[in-house]
């Protein structure tokens, strides 16, 4: 069991403050061809930190508000996104 253990934890550890390099790495990439990938990286990751806070019943509230207000903010971003790509001859 303390096998299981120690294999999961640096999972966890890694959602637990990696979701927010990678949502900081999100919202300041400014090369339009990274941003959507780097969106749904971040998403993932914040996707899965917040199952573990349910699951678990661990973290903060301040974190799962934070996470809220995070996978909100990157959905704003990626319409954003999306429609300034639609009008670039790019996106066409």
């Amino acid at each position: 069991m303390e096998r299981s253990d120690s294999r999961k934890a640096p999972g966890l550890q890694d959602s637990k403050r990696g979701w927010e390099a990678l949502y900081h790495a999100a919202i300041l990439e400014n090369d339009p061809l990274r941003l959507l990938e780097r969106i749904e990286i971040a998403e993932e990751v914040m996707l899965v930190r917040t199952r573990d806070l349910t699951n678990h019943r661990e973290g903060s509230i301040k974190e799962r508000e934070a996470l809220t207000r995070a996978l909100h903010m990157l959905s704003l971003l990626r319409q954003a996104s999306r429609k300034t790509n639609l009008g670039s001859p790019e996106g066409s």
